[in-house]
């Protein structure tokens, strides 16, 4: 009976204690989150019902969070057991909220590879945490396993028929002029349903017959890891037509590889067409001189070079240098040996002026002057060249005779090994003078072998005479696939009794069907195939953008690990120090690149931003590329290629205050005055000072040709206001750059005009003549006298102050 008090009494204690906290103290101890995570293989995506070791199959996986589950789950990665590798990722990035319907449900799709062994389960572990209100981890990271075997119940799929279709959008025609290239963009679309992946695309020109006048370059993009469908993608790249294309209409395959998520492959193709409206042949320059009157020993002198461009092509950014000068012969005295011409059409002749001095102790008749000129014809490439011309001094000259090679026949198809071909040209005497000792030699270097004869000699070659000339080469067994060059080289004597001989040479390109097996003995060659200066003609002090393309010439052979540095030492005095470089890359860029792989016959380009000191000299800097490279089996190489940037100091005309001259009255003449100073860093041309605006013009314009650097001008134009009140007028100052590009700076400027006297407020009739009343009173009674002698003491000391301020002014520009 005690025990069961002591247990009546206790069970009273327990309920009192319980009634001492408050309801929602004791509901909250009674609150347990719960959450309730289950997962399924809901796909099994296999190629054949015959799995074998390394045969790939796709699982698509769910997982769901009950609608019972207190907190949100996130997904952290997941794990195949014994049997099957993921080729994918094991990490996972989901969170599931509680109550995930099955169309909310994300699925986790991986790819497996089948180790083989007979296990045919797929077992797999997934990791979770539960994640609070505010997205952070609540609990230690949990587990949840799954399997499923792959058995009658598992559908069989053919995974070929999940097939992307990559296409392209249009079939767009390319328009070219031949010699014109083109950037083009063509759209093309994933139109299968399903996703494509390691997309890759080609580009090439189809061959017609033997001849490639169609070439595709700076290709941007022809990987894809992946094109969704309906997904539009775009091929970038470059279509050159070669200048000696016929008109016509030429295809250019594009080829397309891909693959679907099951790793089946597919294959397409596109064609797009080019048509080449009409042939165009290259420019050719020939130089003369220009200047009537023999040059005196002894005497400054402006020598007036000319350019003619006798081809069908315009030239563009022609750069003229005079080599070979000596202080004992002809030199430049002021300014550059190199000048510019921003294009010469064809038929076109434009000149460029050389301040020269020929020496006092120079003997004969006739000084001869080396040109190197180097221009743009509408290809990628950088034409070049050398002439030689000669310079009239005071006394007997003799007539001067000038050789061009014309007609060059090449073979328009490529040569294989072994095979004969021929070349062909004629030889033109274009003066009134015959030409000595003639010799020409066609050469081909170690490859392009002669079979027939290949050197010429000529005694004399009359003036105006034309011949034709041939001979037959014919390709080595080390030949690889690419161009070859074939010189023409010719030498004489242009004049009766002179003893320096002229040289000159062209270059016909042989297309050689090579080896392309990769067993020639011949070492891949990397050179610089093209470049680009934008802006063409840089600026001292300013960025520029370099484009550089590397191409591996050779037939067969992959270069790899190609590392090449850009570098530019200015030579100082007598070239026997460095002064430093005038280039330098800008921030974050450098002067080096690295390139893996570089496949046979294929140009990657590299692009960097380069900046110009401001000090640079105004000429042409040489560019050195060093390249170091390896081939297949690791052999190293190193090439060197030198490209040239022409630099251009910058200019700069500062105006002064323009200032007006007196009181502006309606037809009195009015003097608006300013200076004009070059604070730039070069010389200018064709300087020209002007006014405009709504009055008459006296002595409105000032031409002063040249302006050196450093130089001011004193400006003072005339006018004649037509009307009262306020009048603007500006005043212009154009000029030419010494590239040739014209500048012109506009200033305005207001003056107030006012009224002239009348007749009536000077006291006169309105025909001019005196009141009736006044011409009977003594002259010094009359107003009109008075007005007369007030006016002219006015106008007198205006022109006393106005001589005396120009004097000081021209005092001043004197002393400066």
């Amino acid at each position: 009976m005690k025990k069961q008090n002591n247990l009546l009494a206790i069970f009273i204690l327990l309920i009192f204690s319980f009634s001492l906290f408050p309801f929602k103290m004791i509901q909250a101890l009674e609150v347990d989150q719960h959450v309730e995570v289950s997962t399924w293989i809901d796909k099994i995506y296999v190629p054949s019902n015959k799995l074998e070791a390394g045969d790939t199959l796709t699982v698509e996986i769910k997982v769901s969070n009950a609608a019972t589950s207190t907190r949100s789950v996130r997904l952290k990665s997941i794990e195949f057991g014994n049997g099957f590798r993921c080729l994918g990722s094991t990490d996972i990035t989901a969170d599931l909220t509680p109550g995930n319907s099955d169309k909310e449900l994300p699925y986790i799709s991986r790819k497996l590879e089948y180790k083989g062994g007979g296990n045919r389960t797929i077992r797999y572990t997934i990791t979770y945490q539960e994640i609070d209100d505010t997205g952070k981890p609540a609990t230690p990271i949990k587990t949840i396993e799954g399997s499923k075997a792959i058995d009658d119940s598992v559908t069989i799929i053919d995974t070929k028929k999940y097939q992307p279709r990559i296409s392209l959008v249009n079939d767009e025609v390319i328009e070219l002029g031949a010699g014109e290239y083109k950037k083009v963009s063509l759209p093309f679309v994933n139109a299968g349903g399903f996703t494509a992946e390691d997309v890759t695309v080609t580009i090439e020109s189809s061959k017609q017959g033997d001849k490639f006048p169609i070439l595709v370059k700076d290709i941007q993009k022809l990987y894809f890891s992946s094109i969704r469908k309906d997904g539009i993608n775009y091929l970038e790249f470059g279509v050159q037509a070669d200048r000696t294309a016929e008109p016509g209409v030429y295809p250019i395959t594009i080829k397309y590889e891909y693959t679907n998520s099951s790793d089946d492959k597919f294959s397409g193709t596109d064609t797009v067409y080019v048509r080449v409206s009409e042939t165009q042949m290259p420019a050719r320059l020939s130089f003369g001189v220009k200047n009537t009157a023999p040059i005196t020993p002894g005497q400054p002198a402006t020598l007036e070079i000319t350019a003619s461009n006798q081809g069908k092509a315009a030239a563009k950014n022609v750069q003229i240098t005079l080599t070979g000068l000596k202080k004992d012969g002809l030199s430049v005295i002021e300014g550059s040996s190199t000048s510019y011409i921003s294009s010469i059409n064809p038929g076109e002749t434009k000149s460029v002026q050389f301040k020269v001095m020929a020496a006092g102790t120079l003997e004969g008749n006739v000084e001869p002057v080396n040109i190197e000129y180097t221009y743009a014809d509408g290809t990628s490439t950088a034409q070049k060249g050398t002439q030689q011309i000669f310079v009239s001094l005071n006394g007997k000259a003799f007539g001067v005779s000038d050789l061009f090679i014309e007609n060059i026949i090449a073979p328009d198809y490529s040569v294989g090994v072994g095979e004969d071909f021929t070349i062909g040209f004629t030889l033109v005497n274009n003066s009134k003078y015959n030409a000595k000792n003639v010799k020409i030699t066609l050469d081909g270097g170690e490859i392009l072998k002669p079979k027939s004869q290949n050197i010429y000699s000529l005694k004399e070659f009359n003036a105006g005479a034309k011949k034709n000339f041939s001979a037959t080469f014919w390709a080595g067994s080390d030949a690889e696939y690419r161009n070859y060059p074939l010189e023409i080289k010719v030498e004489y004597l242009p004049y009766q009794g002179a003893t320096d001989v002229v040289t000159f040479s062209q270059y016909a390109g042989i297309n050689v069907d090579g080896n392309k097996n990769g067993n020639s003995k011949s070492k891949p060659r990397v050179i610089i195939g093209e470049y680009t200066v934008n802006p063409q003609i840089v600026r001292a002090g300013q960025e520029f953008d370099l484009s550089l393309g590397f191409t591996n010439t050779h037939g067969s052979k992959v270069v790899q690990n190609l590392k090449a540095t850009l570098t530019i030492n200015e030579k100082g005095k007598d070239d026997k120090e460095d002064t430093g470089t005038v280039f330098t890359p800008v921030s974050g860029q450098s002067n080096m690149f690295y390139i893996a792989e570089l496949s046979p016959s294929a140009t990657i380009i590299k692009n960097v931003r380069m900046y110009t000191v401001p000090d640079a000299s105004p000429k042409t800097y040489e560019v050195t590329v060093e390249m170091e490279y390896e081939d297949a089996n690791g052999e190293a190489y190193t090439e060197t290629a030198k490209i040239g940037i022409p630099v251009q100091q910058s200019t700069q005309i500062d105006i002064g205050e323009i200032r007006i001259d007196g009181e502006v009255m309606v037809g009195s003449p009015t003097y608006v005055i300013t200076q004009i100073f070059n604070t730039g860093r070069t010389n200018i041309k064709n300087l020209l000072i002007s006014l405009e605006g709504p009055f008459e013009k006296q002595e409105a314009s000032l031409f002063v040709g040249n302006f050196e650097q450093g130089n001011s001008e004193y400006f003072e134009g005339v006018i004649i206001p037509t009307q009262a009140g306020e009048c603007n007028g500006e005043l212009i100052v154009s000029y030419e750059e010494i590239t040739g590009e014209k500048q012109e700076l506009r200033v305005p400027f207001t003056m107030n005009v006012s009224e002239s006297f009348s007749p009536e407020e000077m006291g006169m009739e309105p025909d001019g003549m005196m009141p009736p009343d006044m011409e009977n009173k003594p002259f010094y009674k009359k107003p009109v006298v008075w007005i007369i002698t007030v006016i002219v003491v006015a106008l007198g000391a205006g022109a006393f102050i106005f001589i005396k301020k120009k004097r000081k002014q021209k005092e001043m520009t004197l002393d400066e």
